[in-house]
């Protein structure tokens, strides 16, 4: 077990998932949310969800003053600063406001983009992922600082902001001046990537760096074929990054305990699918444990889907928040 910002354990023993008590849960969403810079939303969970003593009628009970406890979950100043800068270093990613964020990060959290000479990592980064950037779920310093470069350099071509951008105010006028700019922070990009140690980050970041540079081709790169470079999807991907790596660089656990939970059922449920595991009868199950929503909406059942029928299905997330608010 591990404890959080506020003190509390948030990887709980099995045995509480099945008789959770108000302080389980408080925490596992007060964990989410710290994790996710809601600082006001947890401060409100916290002030608003105390225990109250109640008489027969349903008043509160008011006690005599006392002095104050200090409240388990009481949030310690230094992760108030680390959540309120976090905050604004998302903020600002997602207005593309990509070097003031890079400013602020080198100001406040260094390691994130440029490690200790005496660090190694102890294991060897993630393999990148080409759905949204490269490594986008790697902690490494080298990963994070060329994402958000590349990103930096996604934004200096953007010609119409997107939904919820501040105003633009651009330092340039002329636009050949614009474009040699342009050119000149690509070729720096291309140095940055050449200067790579380990060869296989290099090949995948030339090739990625191939891509973003097409943009330059087009008069309204958000209009090329490269365009999902563009999406503010995008930069919510390179925000969350750099928010897992300056938790993971200052001591907390770079992933909630709500998102361990559900990639850990995911990847559990589509193992013992796949070994066509049988699930116990009903009546053996503990009180209240039910078997994850199974898609029906797909064409008649054959024989084999009649067969898969009987083992466990495969988790699907989505599939289960939908299930709980229908």
């Amino acid at each position: 077990m591990s404890s959080g910002p506020w003190g509390v354990k948030t990887s709980l023993p099995n045995a509480h998932f099945l008789n959770p008590i108000p302080q389980h849960l408080r925490a596992l969403v007060v964990d989410y949310l710290f994790q996710n810079c809601y600082g006001d939303t947890a401060r409100t969970l916290l002030n608003d969800s105390g225990v109250r003593q109640l008489d027969a009628d349903g008043d509160e009970i008011m006690s005599e003053p006392t002095a104050p406890s200090p409240d388990p979950l009481s949030l310690p100043p230094e992760a108030v600063r680390s959540l309120a800068l976090r905050r604004e270093i998302r903020r600002n990613i997602l207005s593309g406001r990509v070097e003031h964020a890079m400013d602020l990060i080198t100001q406040h959290f260094p390691s994130v983009l440029t490690p200790a000479p005496s660090s190694h990592s102890s294991s060897s980064p993630p393999p990148p992922d080409t759905t949204q950037f490269l490594y986008a779920r790697s902690l490494e310093p080298h990963h994070i600082s060329l994402n958000l470069r590349i990103q930096a350099f996604i934004e200096a071509m953007r010609t119409s902001p997107l939904p919820g951008d501040p105003p633009p105010t651009p330092a340039l006028t002329d636009s050949d001046t614009d474009k040699v700019q342009l050119v000149h922070s690509a070729r720096k990009l291309n140095i940055a990537v050449q200067a790579l140690p380990d060869q296989e980050d290099l090949k995948q970041y030339a090739k990625e760096l191939e891509h973003v540079m097409s943009l330059l081709a087009y008069t309204v790169p958000e209009n090329s074929p490269a365009a999902r470079y563009m999406s503010p999807e995008r930069r919510e991907a390179v925000a969350d990054q750099v928010n897992s790596a300056i938790l993971h660089r200052t001591g907390y656990r770079s992933t909630s305990s709500v998102e361990l939970s559900a990639r850990y059922t995911t990847v559990l449920w589509s193992f013992l699918h796949d070994l066509k595991v049988k699930p116990p009868p009903e009546s053996s199950r503990p009180a209240g444990v039910r078997l994850p929503p199974n898609d029906t909406s797909g064409p008649v059942p054959n024989k084999a889907t009649d067969k898969d029928s009987d083992i466990v299905p495969v988790f699907d997330l989505q599939q289960f928040l939908t299930s709980r608010t229908s």
